[in-house]
Formats: structure tokens, sequence, C-alpha cells
């Protein structure tokens, strides 16, 4: 589960990256109120909260996601295990 707070209302972007900041999937693509969101992802290549599916599915890893909204980009690191 990825956690966000959202300050401002803008189009906001979620996506899953690699070590080398490469795209693996968008998780959220929308506009979103102020506030703290959690989302959901799936590592089998289906985001769970409606954003486009991966195109493959994740190996046990560190990857990134990062947040996009207006000028302010945010990038924090996972572990996913299988």
């Amino acid at each position: 589960m990825l956690v966000y707070d959202s300050g401002v209302y803008l189009d906001e972007k979620v996506f899953v990256l690699d070590l080398l900041e490469y795209e693996i999937a968008t998780v959220i693509s929308k506009p979103e109120e102020c506030g703290e969101y959690k989302v959901e992802f799936s590592a089998k290549g289906v985001s769970a909260s409606g954003g486009n599916a991966s195109k493959y599915e994740l190996s046990s890893g560190v990857y990134l996601y990062q947040l996009k909204s207006g000028s302010y980009t945010a990038t924090k690191k996972f572990v996913y295990l299988r």
C-alpha cells in the first residue's frame, strides 16, 4: 500500500519506478482533493486503484514510488518481497 498527502487540488500522478527511474506503472493519474490517500498497488501487473497495468510482474527488490503534483515531486523507496 502506498500512502501520500495531497496539499493542493491539482492533477496528481503516482508512478512506480525501478532504481534506474524507469517507469513501471502509473498507479494514479487524476485530480485529487486535499487530504491523505492510501493506494493499493498490485505487483502482478494491475493497479487496484484504477491506474494502467504494469507491463510485467515485479520481482523481489527495491523500487521507488513518485508523486507529481504541479511543480512538486516527491520520491520514496519501498521493498517488495514475494
